[in-house]
């Protein structure tokens, strides 16, 4: 089930208030509000929203000092920020616009008008950040958005106290592709393993394009033998399909890595794979190594 989305209601009138909650949490919204500026920063920072509707006139903080204080923020400054004002001169629209805010809306206004607002915003937001997330070539992950993932499930693998396990998987002999049949057969051999990689991804499954013809696949609740067992038999698929117009093959080499008993963090996590995927390499290519066996003399079978 899809979460939520979350917007911050920040506002100092009450029957504005109640207006701007009603008419939002119609639209299926995680609804929360706060009454200042000042208060909507704590807000921000214990629970960020998905979108921020503020008044202009409040104490303590006003809405033009708490939109500069979010778009100093790395953290948030890319939240979706909307005005709401009676103050509706051009002047201070500009002013409102020139700290940061996104939209602007007059009171009073008609509840519909600003629900198509909202919805707009995170329609466009959910682009930028679908576009800004994935790679070009293969529409995957890329190496930003992958580690992030990466971290959160291993965040989420602690807290849930189950394993986490995952595959470094990188083309062999990628270079004498390109060298033999030209960039554009070797791109179209990577977006053909990238095809594969997700059409075998199962529901909570994560993969992303790591850098050059290299991929990270990330299998939650999976103990090695289980991811063992399922990134052989991404191997043997990806061997056995002909990408591009000269009936080109290739095959991959696989190292794999488990949260908590190999590494208890992302970095610790990529490189004990890398260290299976060299062993893999090293033993022929075309194989699946699991960190843990090799590391007690085992080979490429996680049983």
């Amino acid at each position: 089930m899809e979460d939520k989305k979350k917007i911050l209601i920040v506002e100092d009138e009450d029957n504005m208030l109640s207006l701007l909650k009603y008419n939002l949490s119609k639209e299926d919204f995680d609804v929360y509000i706060a009454r200042d500026g000042r208060e909507g920063l704590e807000k921000v920072k214990s629970g960020k929203p998905d979108l921020i509707v503020s008044d202009v006139m409040m104490p303590n903080m006003d809405g033009f000092e708490f939109c500069r204080n979010l778009r100093k923020d790395p953290e948030t400054r890319t939240i979706p920020f909307i005005f709401l004002t009676a103050r509706g001169q051009l002047p201070d629209k500009l002013e409102g616009l020139q700290t940061g805010a996104d939209d602007y809306i007059t009171k009073p206004f008609v509840p519909k008008e600003l629900v198509a607002m909202v919805h707009a915003r995170l329609n466009r937001t959910d682009v930028y950040k679908e576009l800004a997330d994935s790679d070009r070539l293969t529409g995957l992950f890329n190496k930003k958005a992958l580690e992030q993932n990466i971290s959160a499930e291993i965040v989420r693998a602690k807290r849930l106290n189950i394993p986490l396990s995952l595959g470094f998987l990188d083309i062999d002999l990628f270079r004498k592709v390109n060298e033999r049949f030209g960039h554009e057969a070797g791109d179209e051999a990577i977006r053909g393993v990238a095809s594969v990689i997700k059409n075998s991804l199962e529901t909570d499954d994560i993969a992303g394009r790591f850098g050059g013809e290299e991929f990270i696949i990330v299998l939650p609740n999976k103990v090695p033998a289980d991811a063992f067992k399922r990134l052989e038999e991404l191997r043997i698929r990806i061997a056995n399909i002909s990408f591009h117009e000269h009936d080109l093959k290739v095959a991959v080499s696989i190292g794999s890595s488990t949260f908590p008993q190999d590494a208890e963090d992302m970095k610790g996590l990529i490189k004990k794979s890398d260290e299976a995927l060299y062993r893999a390499k090293k033993t022929g290519r075309n194989r699946t190594v699991v960190f843990s066996r090799m590391a007690y003399g085992g080979g490429n079978d996680a049983k």
